[in-house]
Parts: structure tokens; C-alpha cells; sequence
């Protein structure tokens, strides 16, 4: 598996239900991925009166609107532990376990309060990426042969140097530039 920061830690203030999503510069793109391993380390909160902050992570094909769809969701309300939240379980999508919704191309996170009050929240997102790492057999999967090396026009789908910079090694977690290099 490999570690990525899908978000460095950022505070976020609201005061309404209409959900803050991370900025399009910050998705992430898992071409030739299948599992994922999330660790969530919140660092403060301040719900909305007696409501809660609902953090959803989600995935789509294109970064089209219409498509994200949450692989995972935790919810944050009174009485939250400060530091690594767990909750029940760190959060994951494993693809051997039958997720409700596997892995697709881009990654991100969105916030949503349950009700209209002011609320904040101060966190960073890790996540880890196993690889499709089929290797013997018809069928196999490389990092040559994903498809994520071709060169893609349509810049809703990212260009191909951020992709091919997700089969290096790292040994540290990886932070993604502005630019998307």
C-alpha cells in the first residue's frame, strides 16, 4: 500500500447545511487502485448547536458533479474524541468485502452540517492505495498497462502526469502539488 494526503490539516467554518467540498485542485486520481485505508485525525470540532458534521469521502469516474458517490462517511457531533478518530472502525473500502461503493477514478472528501448553525471542524485526511497487483496469468495488470499512462485529452479526467506519478515508490506519505504534479 502507498500513503497519500488527501488533505494537510485545514479548519473549515459553516453556518448553513449546504455542504463544503474540497476544492478540484485537491481531488486525487486512483487509476489502477482497488483498496483503500482511511485515517481521519481531527484535531477540534464545534458542531451546529445539537446537531453533528457529517465528513464523507468520495469517489467518481469524472469529476463530474453528478457522479461522486460516498465510499465511506463519519460523523462528528458533541462529545467527539480529539485526536485520531476511529470511530467504530477505521474507516476503509476493501474490495474482497463487497463494499456498497468500490474505488473508481477520483477521490475527495466532503462536510455537511445536520443542521443551519454555526459549526467548525479542524482535521487532515491519510489515506493508503493498494494496487491492482495481478501478475501472472492472462489479464495482467502493470502499471504500463492500466491505462492511466495514456495521454488524455479531456481534462476532466486529469492529465497524465499526476497519474503516472502515483506508480513511484514512496515510503513517506505523498502530498500533491497545486499544480497537480
Amino acid at each position: 500500500m502507498q500513503s497519500y494526503l488527501l488533505q494537510d490539516f485545514t479548519t473549515i467554518r459553516g453556518s448553513t447545511i449546504t455542504p463544503v467540498i474540497q476544492s478540484e485542485a485537491s481531488y486525487l486520481a486512483f487509476s489502477g487502485y482497488q483498496d483503500m485505508l482511511f485515517w481521519i485525525d481531527l484535531r477540534e470540532i464545534s458542531p451546529p448547536g445539537a446537531g453533528n458534521v457529517t465528513l464523507a469521502i468520495e469517489t467518481a469516474p469524472s469529476k463530474d458533479e453528478v457522479f461522486w458517490t460516498p465510499m465511506t462517511t463519519q460523523v462528528f457531533a458533541v462529545g467527539a474524541a480529539v485526536g485520531l478518530v476511529l470511530g467504530p472502525s477505521l474507516p476503509s473500502v476493501i474490495l474482497a468485502r463487497g463494499p456498497t461503493q468500490p474505488l473508481m477514478t477520483w477521490v475527495r472528501w466532503k462536510l455537511t452540517a445536520s443542521v443551519a448553525a454555526t459549526w467548525d471542524i479542524t482535521f487532515r485526511i491519510i489515506l493508503s492505495a493498494n494496487k491492482v497487483s495481478k501478475t501472472d496469468g492472462p489479464g495482467s495488470l502493470s502499471p504500463e498497462s492500466c491505462g492511466c499512462h495514456a495521454n488524455n485529452s479531456d481534462s476532466s479526467m486529469g492529465s497524465a502526469a499526476p497519474l503516472r506519478a502515483q506508480h513511484a515508490s514512496y515510503s513517506q506519505v505523498r502530498q500533491r502539488s497545486p499544480t497537480g504534479g
